[in-house]
């Protein structure tokens, strides 16, 4: 399948995520809190990655909870992005479209990411989402829940990163 292909079929925008090792035993299964320095210090380079180290979720609402107007993304099983590490929270993070007054509704808008209140904290691009901020996400934003590193990626980004491609525009 080329990339075209694939970007058609598997239309939208996805979450990748890298789940950090768990064997430190930082965390029992309620949620620990860590400075944002030490989370800053924790997600630096993951080399030797393989698959069963990767999460990969698409970015849309589901039927498990009653928020009609937000994605939810945490460690419960009822959120819309179930994310099962310890140091992500129950409910950690709202993702939503923006709206805009006088907007298409059939145009693509912006999504808008959201930390409600976490435990240990979100980044965005490395720096700290201040609570109840909502800041635009867009493809290629690196976002960390807790101890979590996640990337966003739309289909033709995903299709060129599940390749080993180097997807990222020039610097």
């Amino acid at each position: 399948m080329d990339q075209d292909r694939f970007s058609r079929v598997y239309a939208g925008t996805y979450l990748l995520c890298t789940l950090p090792d768990e064997s430190e035993g930082r965390y029992s299964f309620t949620t620990g809190v860590i400075s944002p320095e030490e989370l800053a210090q924790l997600t630096q380079g993951k080399p030797n990655l393989s698959l069963s180290d990767l999460s990969l979720s698409k970015i849309e609402k589901t039927k498990r909870n009653d928020w009609k107007r937000h994605i939810s993304v945490g460690r419960a099983p009822n959120n819309d992005l179930v994310i099962r590490h310890p140091s992500v929270s129950k409910l950690h993070a709202h993702i939503r479209h923006a709206t805009y007054q006088g907007s298409d509704p059939e145009s693509a808008t912006p999504l808008l990411l959201e930390d409600v209140g976490s435990s240990n904290g979100t980044l965005i691009d490395g720096q700290p989402l201040d609570e109840g901020v909502a800041v635009i996400i867009r493809d290629f934003t690196q976002i960390t829940f807790g101890e979590v590193t996640a990337e966003v990626l739309v289909a033709r980004s995903l299709f060129a990163s599940l390749l080993g491609l180097d997807a990222h525009p020039p610097l």
